[in-house]
């Protein structure tokens, strides 16, 4: 049964570590969501997470006696096409009345950058997809850099989808004073509000549409093909130039996406205004005619669709610009990690072909100075087989997916 909250019903997957608690938020919004992992120690965490998730919509997809891909990609990989059908199925009942899947991945670990793998598992469903991937920032690894790059460029390949990059190094930037024991949540906080304000709009209390931006509209829009990019400003005076301002520093500088969108290659673009009784009483409606021209004549004629909403917030002097775009471009700030990969990458490389050479020892390696004894041999009491670690480390999931 359709919503009448939402524009869009939105059914969210996981895939990994990051993925997993980004899709556990959409979860805590009202979304229908699972998550697959090849650890089961993250799926454990998961459950007793702030967003938390049931156990019955987690899954451990590993292979039996590992927790966790390690940065591997290509275990990653072969973890999904291990379970494929099982998957599919999943999906496939979890999206049953859902507009759009969203698929939720962390790019840089092992499971996560398996999301292309995962879009070819579920070919055939014919379901409008979303990817939300985050990006590693610059104090991580070489290889979760190059795992990161790779695995975008191979998401990109899939034509029929659209994709939502998330800048984890921005966030970390301008978040990095929140207390480390609420800082993921907080951030997974900052990824999901702006889909789920925009989907919840023209059903907020408080909020009146004077030119409403309808369902469909964000559906077309959300599902354009195109590389997504979302902001969220708040002005303090209403005015043409701070207006566009608001859209353009949204769409060049913002903290939660990978900066340096080209306006050029922009496609379609939604503005939402949303403003007191007393700021749209000032602001003539010939300033956002001028708004939309100008924004039409910066992308080079991107369809515009413009919101404008009489808000009742206390704030009366507070509007508020929500902005959501659509390029064919990939942001210039991807290009960043695509050289870092390369540096850092090619440094590892050359490391990991060196061998260990052995010490030149002369005459020491001639000396005999142990006793020679024939007693009983240290440990050979204790039983081959035991081990001391005997036991179930992690808990194991009840929902884990059977093979093909």
């Amino acid at each position: 049964m359709r919503s009448r909250t939402k524009a869009i019903e939105i059914a969210a997957v996981g895939l990994g570590q990051g993925g997993g608690n980004i899709a556990a938020e959409f979860h805590r919004r009202g979304c229908p969501a699972i998550v697959l992992n090849t650890a089961t120690s993250d799926l454990s965490s998961l459950v007793k997470g702030p967003s938390a998730l049931p156990v019955e919509q987690c899954y451990y997809i590993g292979v039996e006696g590992y927790d966790g891909a390690g940065g591997d990609a290509a275990y990653g990989r072969e973890c999904i096409k291990r379970y494929a059908a099982a998957i599919k199925r999943r999906v496939e009942a979890l999206a049953e009345h859902a507009d759009v899947l969203l698929i939720c991945a962390g790019l840089g670990g092992g499971t996560g950058s398996a999301v292309a793998e995962l879009l070819s598992a579920l070919e055939g469903l014919a379901l409008p997809t979303l990817v939300l991937a985050t990006l590693p920032t610059e104090n991580e690894s070489a290889i979760a850099k190059v795992n990161a790059v790779r695995a975008l460029n191979e998401t990109a390949a899939h034509q029929a989808l659209s994709l939502l990059l998330v800048d984890n190094a921005g966030l970390a930037k301008t978040h990095g004073g929140v207390s480390s024991d609420r800082y993921y949540s907080e951030i997974n906080r900052l990824i999901a509000e702006p889909l789920d304000a925009l989907n919840r709009l023209n059903a907020r209390e408080g909020l009146v549409p004077l030119r409403s931006l309808d369902g469909e509209d964000f559906r077309r829009l959300l599902l354009s093909n195109g590389v997504i990019s979302f902001s969220v400003a708040k002005l303090k005076r209403l005015s043409a130039e701070a207006l566009l301002d608001a859209v353009t520093d949204g769409l060049l500088q913002n903290e939660l996406q990978p900066k340096g969108y080209r306006l050029e290659h922009i496609t379609h673009l939604a503005v939402v205004i949303e403003a007191s009784a007393t700021a749209l009483a000032n602001a003539p409606f010939a300033m956002f005619e001028w708004l939309s021209e100008h924004i039409k004549t910066e992308t080079r004629g991107a369809a515009i669709q413009l919101g404008i909403y009489r808000s009742s917030a206390q704030d009366a002097e507070t509007s508020v610009v929500r902005v959501v775009a659509s390029s064919q471009s990939i942001p210039d700030g991807v290009h960043t990690v695509v050289e870092q990969a390369t540096l850092e990458g090619g440094q590892l490389q050359d490391k990991l072909q060196r061998t260990v050479a052995g010490l030149e020892l002369g005459a020491l390696g001639a000396l005999n100075i142990t006793r020679n004894s024939h007693g009983r041999r240290r440990g050979s009491s204790i039983h081959r087989g035991t081990r001391l670690d005997h036991g179930v480390i992690a808990p194991k999931l009840d929902k884990s997916l059977p093979q093909r």
